[in-house]
């Protein structure tokens, strides 16, 4: 009979052993650095993940989240959500309190879309003619 003292690879041990004891509670939670984000345990990260390793406006960041940390806080990833551009934008005292939960912000957003939109048409015509 095999007396397991401590918490190992189990797999390894049923293939040497038919029958074995546990000297441990196999279920007891093992103390290790882990993050909690309200009631979810984070204990690893393989690979990439979209919302910390590719742009997301600020109110979506991980690093620093939206209702915990103040607004102006910003990772090297964050976006401005009004402007579309890296954080901190040139409104950013105020666009760092933009999320997508609020109409004002989604309007102001879509509003600075036109505007852009109608620079970037006038500049590319005024760019034709002047190369006339």
């Amino acid at each position: 009979m095999f007396v397991m003292k401590k918490n190992m690879d189990m797999k390894m041990i049923e293939k040497l052993h038919d029958c074995f004891i546990l000297d441990f509670n196999p279920y007891e939670q093992k103390s290790c650095s882990f993050k909690k984000y309200d009631g979810v345990y984070i204990t690893a990260e393989k690979g990439q993940v979209a919302l910390k390793d590719y742009p997301h406006p600020r109110h979506l960041c991980t690093r620093y989240p939206f209702h915990k940390t103040p607004h102006s806080k910003f990772c090297s990833r964050c976006y401005c959500y009004v402007c579309d551009v890296a954080a901190p934008c040139k409104h950013w005292s105020t666009h760092c309190d933009a999320t997508d939960l609020y109409p004002y912000w989604s309007i102001l957003r879509k509003f600075q879309r036109i505007i852009e939109e109608g620079f970037n048409t006038n500049l590319s015509l005024a760019l034709r003619n002047s190369n006339r």
